[in-house]
């Protein structure tokens, strides 16, 4: 109607449909902006206490679709994370990329895990019938739900059962605190300047910010010289090699990048033509946009 100059949303599907309806008014232009900032965790933790078995942990890595989900859930527009810690401005490179979805990896992974015999319904069960059953818990979203059920269903073409569950956020609380989850779709809030290893994965580390439950020397080695270095170029180095502990140790799936801010705004409004804006999540708060008249 011409009454507002710039309207953000995270609200994917409606943003995608407004610029497809208004595809003709030249007055309504809608941008999608990348941000450049440490970056949220998103991804699925897996309980190492729960699943102590390195071989079943991997399986079930390969097992998660994670690319098509969040191809077919965000219709593209969003790219999957890399490492546990992304979009810090020292990192250089790409790190290694996370573990893709793969059927015979996963049934080969999930056989050193002992489950060798296939069920009637396709599900990988032990000798004993035990089924490769695993619970994972997510908090209740209609986005969320789509995600977890596409994930269910490729799970399914590597023989694991994957029981998605909605949980609340007292719920999942609840579980973390004693232990008791095996998966759980989870994130957090990325610190600025270095990440903060410690209120994941040290050996006191607690609550809704610790699902991972890994009981690691080398990890806690790694953190330890963390913790005490005093030079950036060796925290550096550092975070790479706790990001690929993390990786090899396959208590964290990693899941999109929170980085796109998805705007429609009036002609007259512009930004510049380098879209990177730092630490900031909301293109709105950047003040790197002006007005023409």
């Amino acid at each position: 109607r011409g009454q507002l100059n710039l309207l953000q949303t995270r609200h994917l599907a409606g943003w995608l449909q407004k610029r497809e309806e208004y595809a003709d008014e030249t007055h309504l232009h809608f941008t999608r902006s990348i941000l450049y900032h440490p970056l949220p965790p998103y991804g699925i933790a897996i309980n190492a206490k729960a699943l102590p078995c390195i071989h079943l942990r991997r399986g079930i890595a390969h097992a998660l679709d994670m690319e098509k989900a969040i191809s077919q859930v965000f219709c593209g527009e969003y790219e999957r994370l890399q490492s546990f810690t992304s979009g810090y401005p020292w990192q250089k490179g790409e790190p290694e990329a996370p573990v893709g979805f793969s059927p015979t990896e996963a049934r080969a992974c999930f056989s050193k895990a002992g489950y060798h015999e296939t069920a009637s319904d396709g599900i990988l069960q032990k000798s004993d019938g035990t089924r490769l059953s695993i619970t994972l818990l997510y908090p209740p979203s209609g986005r969320n739900t789509a995600l977890m059920t596409l994930l269910a269903q490729q799970a399914r073409l590597c023989g694991l059962e994957l029981r998605t569950e909605a949980a609340s956020w007292q719920l999942s609380s609840r579980m973390l605190q004693e232990q008791k989850h095996q998966l759980l779709f989870w994130a957090t809030v990325a610190t600025p300047h270095l990440p903060d290893y410690a209120r994941h994965f040290a050996a006191d580390a607690s609550g809704h910010d610790a699902p991972f439950g890994l009981k690691s020397q080398s990890l806690h080695a790694l953190l330890e010289r963390y913790h005490t270095s005093r030079d950036l170029a060796a925290a550096q180095q550092l975070s790479r090699e706790i990001d690929a502990t993390i990786s090899q140790e396959c208590i964290w799936i990693p899941a999109w990048k929170e980085n796109r801010a998805f705007s429609a705004h009036a002609q007259q409004v512009r930004f510049p033509q380098d879209s990177r804006l730092f630490s900031v999540s909301e293109v709105a708060d950047s003040h790197l946009l002006w007005i023409e008249e």
